[in-house]
């Protein structure tokens, strides 16, 4: 008898408590709201400037929605010094020179994603 008293005792203070119920409820929800804004943006889409990197590889880069712009060398340096582009490849006979602009975390990760997928299965990786 004694523990179903306090029992009572103690679910009336909870409900009556309007801290507890706002924490019980409505931070939840709005903590819930909060993953959905962050979690259900678009995917970034690099822009990659190329210089004579062969044909399979740009189709590679292509086909994991990476926008690519032939560029030279120095112009590449240039607009990675803009922010026009998040990336320079550059493909040196027998090995490729990738340069990352690095200053936003989702371009690089974004950059090294379109890599590593994209080049898998051709040859290259």
């Amino acid at each position: 008898m004694r523990i179903w008293a306090i029992a009572k005792r103690i679910i009336l203070e909870f409900l009556r408590d309007k801290r507890s119920m706002a924490l019980l409820f409505i931070v939840p929800l709005f903590i819930m709201t909060l993953l959905w804004l962050v979690f259900n943006g678009n995917d970034y889409e690099p822009t990659i400037a190329v210089s004579s990197l062969p044909a399979p590889l740009e189709k590679a880069l292509e086909k994991q929605d990476a926008t690519l712009k032939n560029m030279a060398p120095d112009e590449a340096r240039k607009a990675m010094q803009d922010e026009e582009i998040d990336a320079f490849v550059q493909w040196g006979g027998k090995t490729i020179n990738v340069t990352v602009e690095g200053s936003d975390s989702t371009a690089t990760s974004a950059v090294q994603k379109s890599f590593i997928t994209g080049f898998r299965g051709t040859g290259f990786a």
